[in-house]
């Protein structure tokens, strides 16, 4: 792949302003309090009643749908989403449940057999990484994630699941790439697509811009799939957001109680090909550089010992 930087990301926000259009479908909520908003440091996981009192607020100010969880991660989580998916049944809740998953049939299983013990349908939400510079990163290659997209959209679909498709970093991907993507995985059975600005890149022109260009792929592909938005505070903000801390932060493991997420190791998920200003962004290093806090190099110190997600002392 070319390293040049310019060639690693798009830049949405810099497309062509288009002018403002009514929009003709009802606008939906799904609600992550359940999953993503249970990944912070500053959080306490509430207890199995405390969830289920959740999902029944949700359902009262009409939330549509709501992720219970990623039931891969474990047989702890698994019991906890088929908890939750029995209470929507047994209360006859509105809203639907759906469930994270990575494109790995692994991941899909587990919401098959909830699904199926509990007599409802659960969406997969099967998300990938998408854009040119997450492709660098892990040195997969487009037509890798179109294949591996594909397989886990018809495995689920083929199973009796709905299926929302999730591209992570959208808002960095080409064209040509969230083209490719969608297209494929609405032909392999997918209903809905997720336009995701999981770094905090996106301005509200650039917004727009993707949309726009998404609700276009939908229109030629499937008119009747449901375009997706998801996106998350400005992770630039880390002194009063603790962004990639609500996971990184040396207290989370894997199910088996094992493995840990580094705290203070940017480079265990980022590659830092550039930092700091003038002529040092123009040192790219593809192998990454190692991350310099821009204050000072505080190696003595914990990144989460300061950015907890609350107001800073």
């Amino acid at each position: 792949m070319n390293e040049n930087f310019q060639d690693l990301i798009y830049d949405w926000n810099t497309a062509a302003e288009m002018p403002l259009r009514e929009g003709g479908r009802k606008i939906e909520f799904d609600d992550e309090t359940l999953r993503d908003g249970l990944q912070s440091p500053s959080v306490t996981d509430p207890s199995l009643e405390e969830k289920v009192r959740i999902l029944h607020f949700m359902n009262a100010i009409g939330v549509d749908s709501a992720d219970i969880g990623l039931p891969g991660a474990g047989p702890h989580v698994q019991r906890s989403v088929e908890r939750l998916a029995r209470e929507i049944v047994d209360e006859k809740l509105n809203l639907l449940p759906n469930c994270a998953a990575r494109t790995i049939e692994s991941d899909i299983r587990p919401i098959i057999e909830v699904s199926r013990r509990v007599g409802i349908p659960i969406e997969a939400c099967t998300f990938i990484g998408s854009s040119p510079i997450r492709q660098f990163a892990e040195e997969w290659d487009l037509d890798w994630i179109i294949e591996q997209s594909t397989k886990a959209v018809r495995f689920a679909t083929g199973e009796g699941l709905p299926v929302m498709y999730v591209t992570e970093d959208t808002t960095r991907a080409k064209p040509e790439d969230v083209e490719k993507l969608y297209t494929a995985a609405i032909e392999a059975g997918a209903k809905r697509v997720c336009v995701c600005d999981t770094v905090g890149h996106a301005t509200p022109w650039g917004v727009r811009n993707l949309i726009r260009f998404v609700r276009d792929i939908v229109k030629s592909a499937n008119p009747e799939v449901k375009v997706d938005w998801r996106t998350y505070p400005d992770f630039v903000g880390h002194k009063n957001w603790n962004g990639c801390f609500r996971c990184h932060d040396g207290k989370h493991v894997a199910a088996d109680g094992k493995m840990s997420i580094k705290a203070s190791d940017c480079r265990s998920c980022h590659l830092i090909l550039a930092q700091g200003s003038g002529e040092a962004l123009e040192q790219i290093n593809a192998k990454g550089h190692d991350f310099i806090h821009i204050d000072a190099p505080y190696a003595e110190f914990s990144c989460v010992d300061c950015h907890t997600g609350g107001p800073q002392k």
